[in-house]
């Protein structure tokens, strides 16, 4: 049976969306779980509905949190395959039935879709090569003006010309949508709870890369996520879990990288400051 693992947290219409575009042509079922959302009726309407389980955390503890909570009930439920997604995720036709067969074909152990924005635009957040700390110093210094002249890393970081394959092999996917099979569970699960949110796709694709799994891309798998291109625009919070998991995870898996971690640390301060300050300024006007 296949289990499909989705965390929400307000966002209810985005929520709904998602259910409804869940077609699955193999036994599943639905694990909600709420992050401790401010009341809403639709939560009542999930509890009715046919093939969804919807738990209610008594606390926000977060992406890895909440998706440990649906794990283990699907777990329970003796589901063999996973799939792992946000709320405003929207699975086009035949895309979940698409991302599960390489896994019942035992081809791969974790496999991710290609990701879409809602201008038509291809989600660049492939790991297509493994990070490292050094990969991470040449991916910061490689970012904005510099990423016009050296694009190299960046190219082989979002499978730049490996787009055009139906699928291909990755260090990492998308945390905002993927699957995998009990093995991985076995192996690289649950999710480590030290992390809030961002970067818990690292955590696991290099978890996974030491212990031997397969990753790939499945082009034939398509998903839009609604909320993709926010991130452009993101707030001091996010950008302050985003740092912290960074460093988290630098420190975990690379521990005899001292020095470049902290350097990592430093390089991401001055935008840390810059988005906590401007959210500051703009919420006086």
């Amino acid at each position: 049976m296949l289990g499909i693992i989705i965390v929400n947290y307000n966002d209810w219409d985005n929520l709904r969306n998602c259910i409804q575009s869940i077609v699955v042509n193999m036994p599943y079922r639905i694990y909600i779980v709420d992050n401790l959302s401010k009341p809403n009726l639709y939560a009542n309407e999930l509890t009715k509905l046919e093939n969804v389980t919807y738990i209610q955390s008594a606390i926000n503890g977060g992406y890895s949190f909440g998706n440990n909570l649906g794990l283990t009930c699907a777990v329970n439920d003796r589901c063999e395959y996973f799939v792992i997604s946000n709320t405003d995720i929207i699975f086009e036709s035949n895309s979940i039935d698409n991302l599960v067969q390489p896994l019942l074909s035992k081809f791969c152990d974790i496999i991710g879709p290609r990701v879409f924005l809602p201008n038509g635009d291809k989600q660049e957040e492939i790991l297509g090569i493994r990070v490292t700390p050094i990969t991470k110093i040449k991916l910061i210094f490689n970012s904005g003006f510099n990423g016009l002249i050296f694009k190299n890393i960046r190219n082989k970081f979002n499978n730049v010309d490996r787009n055009n394959s139906d699928s291909y092999p990755v260090y990492g996917v998308s945390g905002c949508c993927f699957a995998f099979n009990k093995l991985t569970f076995e192996k690289v699960l649950p999710f480590d709870e030290n992390i809030f949110l961002y970067n818990e796709e690292w955590l696991l694709s290099e978890k996974s890369f030491r212990n031997g799994l397969r990753i790939i891309i499945n082009n034939k798998s398509n998903v839009l996520h609604m909320h993709g291109a926010t991130t452009q625009n993101i707030k001091s919070f996010s950008y302050y879990c985003f740092v912290k998991s960074e460093f988290y995870v630098l420190r975990t898996l690379f521990p005899n990288y001292f020095i470049l971690n902290v350097i990592i640390l430093i390089m991401r301060l001055p935008k840390l400051l810059f988005v906590y300050f401007n959210e500051k300024l703009i919420n006086k006007l």
